[in-house]
């Protein structure tokens, strides 16, 4: 990450975090001493903390650990909502524009853009629209593409999901490093900056004995959007819809992330929403290197990837993206943008230098 040449996140760019649940401090301190994290940065808690599901405390606790370890000088606001139902995330995402606060909104959680409430597309529309509004005033927005797969029969919507499927918001994707019981199969090959191989994240339907998957499926939400169209993609998934996900970072259920939750070390960062917190703290670096807000940033990662494709921008440096080619999530991997890991997996550092 880029903390390790002197960008570490600053005040002047906070990372927003939208979740039904909120950080316990004890585990957060619990949690820096045992990774060695020097956090100078604030946690400031807004809004009301109506959400008591186990899913959205530990969510929390996920959230505000990976973004303040990987961004340790951020200020990272927690906008508590009551659930993730689509209104409640509406008027969250809608209070962010209001304030005005970060820089960065990372959104671990989505719902089929389809849904009827009480017409369909109606929350996927009010939630495109607060994107849009916040992507005007310099705010970047995150979202995880789902875990259910990529095909709507696995997913149990009839199309991808929102809020990642706005064009004005980052659909972030996942990955699965090559190691002793991941179940995925094909080659690729290595990275010399990365420790091993990397496939789109797409897991066999569990067993008891393994981690719980939604919709007993463990894959990147990936597809086109029956609702929004995009020239940003520049057509890379073969026409005008919006095509998620966009980019996608380490996701595997059988190698989670540590993480401190009620006291308890454990290893419980994993899915789409590990990988979105991942590129929320990427994208405040970013942000701190150039001294300005980036806002939307959909349509750069793809100018970017169009200018140097899976190589170096520069001698000896990593590559900006590294091109996932084998896993499936529903949808099978291939060479360039695929429904099944988006660009690829992106190296934080060379992208922030890019950028």
């Amino acid at each position: 990450m880029p903390v390790q040449h002197g960008f570490g996140g600053s005040a002047q760019f906070p990372i927003g975090i939208i979740v039904d649940g909120d950080a316990n401090d004890s585990d957060l301190s619990q949690f820096y001493a045992a990774m060695r994290v020097n956090r100078t940065g604030n946690l400031i808690r807004l809004g009301s903390n109506n959400g008591t599901s186990p899913e959205g405390q530990q969510e929390a606790a996920v959230d505000v650990e990976t973004v303040s370890a990987l961004a340790p000088a951020s200020t990272v606001y927690l906008y508590r909502i009551p659930s993730i139902n689509g209104g409640d995330v509406v008027a969250g995402m809608n209070q962010v524009v209001t304030d005005n606060l970060v820089a960065v909104v990372s959104m671990s959680f989505g719902g089929c853009e389809k849904q009827p409430y009480p017409t369909y597309y109606e929350f996927a529309s009010a939630e495109d629209s607060a994107a849009a509004q916040g992507s005007a005033q310099g705010i970047t927005f995150v979202a995880a593409s789902g875990d259910s797969g990529g095909p709507s029969n696995l997913s149990g919507c009839a199309s991808v999901m929102a809020p990642a499927a706005s064009s004005y918001v980052v659909a972030v994707g996942g990955t699965s490093p090559d190691a002793p019981n991941n179940n995925t199969s094909g080659g690729a090959p290595p990275d010399a900056y990365r420790s091993g191989y990397q496939y789109a994240w797409g897991q066999p339907t569990p067993t008891s004995a393994d981690p719980p998957c939604s919709q007993n499926f463990c894959g990147s939400g990936g597809g086109a959007s029956t609702h929004f169209q995009t020239s940003e993609q520049n057509n890379a998934c073969g026409g005008s819809w919006r095509c998620v996900p966009d980019v996608s970072l380490a996701a595997d259920f059988y190698h989670r992330a540590f993480g401190v939750y009620n006291g308890t070390s454990e290893p419980l960062a994993a899915g789409t929403s590990f990988a979105t917190p991942i590129f929320s703290a990427i994208q405040a670096e970013i942000d701190q290197r150039q001294g300005t807000r980036k806002g939307n940033v959909v349509g750069r990662l793809y100018s970017i990837w169009d200018m140097y494709g899976y190589g170096a921008f520069a001698p000896g440096q990593p590559t900006v993206f590294q091109d996932i080619t084998s896993g499936s999530n529903g949808y099978q991997a291939s060479a360039g943008y695929d429904w099944a890991s988006g660009i690829g997996s992106l190296d934080g550092w060379a992208l922030s230098s890019v950028e």
